[in-house]
Parts: structure tokens; sequence; C-alpha cells
């Protein structure tokens, strides 16, 4: 069986481009998966992707990524400037 590495909630809510306090009311709010592991809060990607999955905002942001037209996460900081 193949571990998975578990994320702090610091990487989900960056990932999410979520506060801190946001990503724990998902926990409590029984959206979000996570375990508590040495009295922190751990998650798996595979929870994270799942949320993003059923969320219509962010599902609409990965369909367009994964056809090629979703923003970088560089898109629009080069842009210049006359």
């Amino acid at each position: 069986m193949a571990k998975t590495p578990l994320l702090c909630t610091s990487e989900v809510a960056r990932w999410l481009a979520l506060s801190v306090p946001t990503v724990r009311r998902l926990v409590r709010s029984g959206q979000l998966l996570a375990y508590k592991v040495a009295g922190k809060w751990r998650y798996e990607e595979r929870a994270v992707e799942d949320l993003l999955d059923r969320s219509p905002v962010y599902s609409d942001i990965q369909k367009q990524k994964r056809r090629g037209h979703g923003r970088g996460k560089d898109a629009g900081n080069n842009a210049s400037r006359t």
C-alpha cells in the first residue's frame, strides 16, 4: 500500500487561495476531510481534489485548465507596461 503525503493546513490554504481559518471551517462543516495527527490537522491531496470537484467555481476553473484554457500561476504577471 503506497503512502500518500499529507498536507498541513497552511499548504491547503495556499492551494485553495483561502485563509487558514476558512480551511478549518471547511473541516468543521464536513466539506473537507482531515485527520488529526500528533495534535495537528493533516489533509490528503485526494480530499482537497474532491472538494475542488464538488465546488462549482473551482470545478469550472479545473475544467478550463485541463483543456488548456486556464491561466497559469504566472499569467498576467509579465504584462508589458507602457
